[in-house]
């Protein structure tokens, strides 16, 4: 689904004056390399640690993508912004149910 919204913006003669002009840099982004740095983890890292480390990813993905939204004007990539930012959101609501399954059951 990401692909089928994303690619009419990629062929749109538009969408490069429409970057430069509508995109402020966000706050968030400052950050987004703190995401992409693995933590040392150890050689067997429980559950627990790899889970608090997937939860920071993705919330530092919803933060990214949702100033990206709040920066852009209303139209598709607005869209495109706001549709990742949920789908984001949705991404850390599995892992936070997942994540207190395993820690309340004694997976840890």
């Amino acid at each position: 689904e990401h692909i089928s919204r994303i690619s009419p913006l990629a062929k749109s003669p538009e969408l490069a004056d429409h970057l430069k002009d509508a995109i402020q840099r966000p706050e968030a982004d400052r950050q987004f390399s703190d995401a992409i740095q693995t933590p040392e983890l150890g050689d067997k890292p429980d559950d627990q640690a790899v889970l608090q480390y997937a939860l920071a990813r993705e919330q530092v993905a919803i933060e990214e993508y949702s100033e990206l939204a709040a920066n852009t004007p209303p139209g598709p990539l607005h869209e495109v912004f706001s549709y990742l930012a949920n789908e984001e959101s949705k991404h850390k609501s599995e892992l936070e149910a997942l994540y207190y399954e395993i820690v309340h059951s004694g997976g840890v």
